[in-house]
């Protein structure tokens, strides 16, 4: 997990002009509330991360 955290890390300060959210952890607990039919083994919980922003999409 704290490899996947600096990961996280390295992620947001290489993107550090960018206009979206950085990334945020997301608990077991709220893990399994969000995805019920997801395995229990082993987690410990979710990151979540923005990639891309698509401006204009209707185009």
């Amino acid at each position: 997990m704290t490899m996947l955290k600096a990961a996280m890390v390295a992620y947001d300060i290489l993107s550090c002009d960018k206009t979206l959210p950085n990334h945020s952890f997301i608990p077991r607990d709220e893990v399994k509330k969000l995805l019920p039919f997801i395995s229990e083994d082993r987690l410990k919980g979710a990151f979540t991360y923005f990639d891309a922003q698509a401006e204009m999409v209707e185009r």
